[in-house]
């Protein structure tokens, strides 16, 4: 067998929030490390590392690169958000962007 990511995270800005499904090479480079080096909580130990693991990632800003999917299922509409892509954010060039807007 092979241990694969599949991961929902709450992604948040100033307009709001929403979840996003994170796939295989998307959920590698968010967290840093493949699956099978991932603490999957076989122990109290490795239960503690997969949430310090979580906890690492949150409050960090990236660009997200997300697909929107309209799905309709008992006649209801329902979107489906779909992370295709991650980037680190270059604060100098964000500075010299908002500069030069200024």
């Amino acid at each position: 067998y092979k241990f694969l990511y599949m991961t929902s995270i709450l992604l948040s800005d100033s307009t709001g929030y929403q979840w996003v499904s994170f796939f295989e090479k998307e959920s590698e480079i968010l967290f840093g490390c493949p699956p099978e080096q991932f603490p999957y909580g076989k122990s109290k130990d490795d239960e503690d590392k997969a949430y310090q693991k979580i906890m690492s990632i949150s409050g960090q800003e990236k660009m997200f690169l997300i697909r929107v999917k309209s799905n309709r299922y008992n006649n209801h509409d329902r979107l489906q958000f779909t992370c295709i892509g991650i980037e680190a954010i270059d604060a100098r060039l964000m500075c010299r962007l908002y500069l030069e807007d200024i």
